[in-house]
């Protein structure tokens, strides 16, 4: 397959603040001309947590699960369009998440795409070329993005997100209260 235009577009913020965030009502933004891209939750809290609290729930590479948010992510476009589905944020010091404080990661993962009120199989993709592996779920990444199989065009997407806030044990290791965050936003992209 040949390398695929992206066009970008702008965007939908969903900030990930304090613990990677707040609760708060749906957010809107243009995203392409005649698209609209909502978000059911703004920003995410992760509350207080206490190292006994973390080191009972294991998680991805050992690190220690600060906690999970859930989202809905619907894009809606006046005639149809390809597009796909971007995370725009700090990268996390070993580059396969989003920072989440200064040790920390933030994982977001989609599933349950529904295109045109359809169930569809999503794949993660590198900006501008398509995906090589299609499934229920796909990783939002550092300069990757989620894109639908077949690149067909839709007029209606709507995506569930999780947000796995993640903390390797040594970064636990402190007497200290300790704030953390990340910010990002979403990015739909057409092609």
């Amino acid at each position: 397959m040949g390398k695929q235009k992206w066009t970008r577009a702008a965007v939908v913020t969903a900030t990930l603040a304090g613990m990677l965030g707040v609760t708060g009502a749906a957010t809107a933004a243009e995203a392409v001309p005649g698209c609209q891209v909502t978000v059911s939750k703004s920003q995410f809290d992760y509350g207080r947590f206490t190292r006994r609290a973390l080191d009972a729930q294991p998680g991805p590479d050992g690190d220690l699960v600060a906690g999970r948010q859930m989202a809905t992510i619907n894009v809606t476009c006046a005639e149809p369009r390809r597009v796909a589905l971007f995370f725009r944020g700090a990268v996390s010091a070993d580059g396969t998440a989003f920072r989440f404080g200064d040790q920390g990661k933030v994982r977001l993962r989609l599933w349950r795409a529904q295109a045109d009120g359809q169930p569809v199989q999503i794949g993660q993709g590198d900006a501008g070329m398509p995906a090589v592996a299609w499934g229920e779920q796909a990783w939002l990444a550092p300069d990757r993005g989620v894109v639908i199989q077949g690149g067909r065009p839709l007029s209606r997407l709507t995506v569930q997100m999780e947000a796995l806030a993640t903390l390797p044990a040594m970064a636990t290791a402190t007497g200290t209260a300790q704030r953390l965050a990340g910010s990002g936003r979403i990015e739909v992209q057409t092609y």
